[in-house]
């Protein structure tokens, strides 16, 4: 069996480029799997920056309204009278 070296250089440089082709489409293939893995997990963490940048704007300021302190005094009348043009309504203990 007489191979020319021009013939094995002809399939080695074919192989190669076979090589190139599979790699550029097994790229192709990844991309197409991994591309929406990869917008679904930046979705999910802008969602999640949004929702941490909401709760740290509107989290209730709980330490300023119930000072038990605050709670226990008794109302002046001015203050009563506020509150009752307001209309707000205050459940008070049963020690009043």
């Amino acid at each position: 069996m007489d191979v020319s070296l021009h013939a094995l250089t002809d399939c080695y440089w074919a192989v190669l480029a076979a090589a190139a082709v599979a790699r550029q489409v097994c790229k192709v293939l990844a991309w197409l799997l991994l591309g929406p893995l990869v917008a679904v997990y930046a979705y999910d963490f802008c969602l999640y920056v949004l929702r941490l940048a909401r709760s740290l704007v509107l989290r209730p300021r709980t330490r300023a309204l119930c000072n038990p302190r605050w709670l226990r005094r008794r109302l002046t009348k001015d203050e009563t009278a506020a509150l009752v043009v307001t209309g707000v309504c205050i459940v008070t203990s049963d020690r009043d």
